[in-house]
């Protein structure tokens, strides 16, 4: 089974209405949130946590944020970060150019980390992390012009 992390945008209500859907019905939370903008990585999280962490992103945009709850959704807690958080972090991604990133990209590094997914002597892995670093720059460029919250997952 894959581990993708995903992302929604929450509004200042959104946070205490999930947290009791969370308690009470997941599907029903789940519902709520793919009411709300948001996206998915795919299983480009761990290589982009890799890379975030060489170029010292000020957010951890990966496996960041405060757990919103003990239930576990999907593979963990979901973990919100503030919209000051938010902003901070698409600031950082705005003025970071994915090619910062690349040069730290070495796929002898990644394997003998053993850094997920187990892909990174396939040619095309640069690419994919690529348009993957480019959809949550634009996520959260979004966010924090709206002043939101994102909501952080494994599915």
């Amino acid at each position: 089974m894959s581990m993708i992390t995903q992302y929604a945008r929450l509004r200042d209500g959104d946070l205490a209405d999930l947290r009791d859907l969370l308690r009470t019905d997941h599907f029903a939370a789940n519902d709520q949130i793919t009411d709300r903008p948001h996206i998915d990585i795919d299983k480009a999280w761990g290589g982009l946590e890799f890379l975030l962490a060489q170029v010292d992103a000020p957010v951890d945009v990966i496996s960041g944020g405060v757990p919103i709850t003990d239930e576990q959704w999907g593979y963990d807690s979901p973990r919100v970060l503030t919209p000051d958080e938010v902003a901070t972090a698409a600031a950082f991604l705005d003025t970071t150019p994915f090619g910062s990133l690349a040069a730290h990209y070495e796929p002898a590094a990644l394997i003998a980390d053993d850094v997920y997914p187990k892909i990174w002597h396939d040619p095309t892995s640069l690419d994919y992390l690529r348009q993957s670093y480019e959809a949550l720059a634009t996520f959260f460029h979004a966010a924090a012009a709206e002043g939101d919250s994102v909501l952080i997952w494994v599915s």
